[in-house]
């Protein structure tokens, strides 16, 4: 094949969370007929793959889909969107954790208080009792898996089911099994 007749495609793929995303991605991209190489970056979510000219951009973009990710053509206005997209994510990011951090103290301080300061098991049984601990603590663990990580469930168990499985698959199985 004549190298004059390639083309050279940029993708944004949304969604990759560590190297194995990123190889599954190239797979995917270098199974198309007619794609020569596939390159992804995961700080940038970029994937430049060089094709012939027989190749559509919708076949690149089909093929990240039935990879479990999402993907778009780039152009001059996908930096933006994508550095807007990044300060969105980060600022939901930072408020899931805020939520866990505070919906995680009063379980640690229900179940390790007592270890460290007596006078707290004292406070916990005088009061809801040690069963109204683990109500508690139940509850709180509960709202903490289904509120700010559900994230987990939502991308690693379809991921698990295609077979494909990645770090959210495993904190999605590990904590389920918990």
């Amino acid at each position: 094949m004549d190298p004059h007749a390639w083309q050279t495609v940029s993708l944004d793929v949304a969604g990759m969370t560590c190297a194995s995303c990123v190889a599954r991605v190239e797979r995917a991209l270098l199974a198309v007929p007619g794609v020569a190489s596939a390159a992804l970056n995961m700080a940038t979510d970029r994937a430049v793959i060089a094709t012939t000219a027989a190749v559509s951009d919708g076949d690149l973009v089909a093929s990240v889909a039935a990879a479990g990710y999402a993907a778009q053509v780039a152009d001059d206005r996908s930096d933006a969107t994508q550095a807007h997209r990044r300060q969105d994510e980060l600022a939901i990011l930072q408020r899931d954790l805020t939520i866990a951090a505070v919906l995680t103290l009063p379980v640690v301080l229900l179940e390790m208080g007592s270890h460290l300061i007596p006078a707290v098991h004292d406070l916990i049984m005088t009061t809801i009792g040690m069963r109204g601990a683990w109500v508690l603590q139940g509850v709180l663990t509960t709202l903490i898996l289904f509120w700010p990580g559900l994230r987990f469930y939502r991308i690693g168990l379809p991921a698990l089911a295609r077979g494909a499985p990645d770090m959210h698959a495993l904190v999605a199985v590990g904590t389920l099994a918990a």
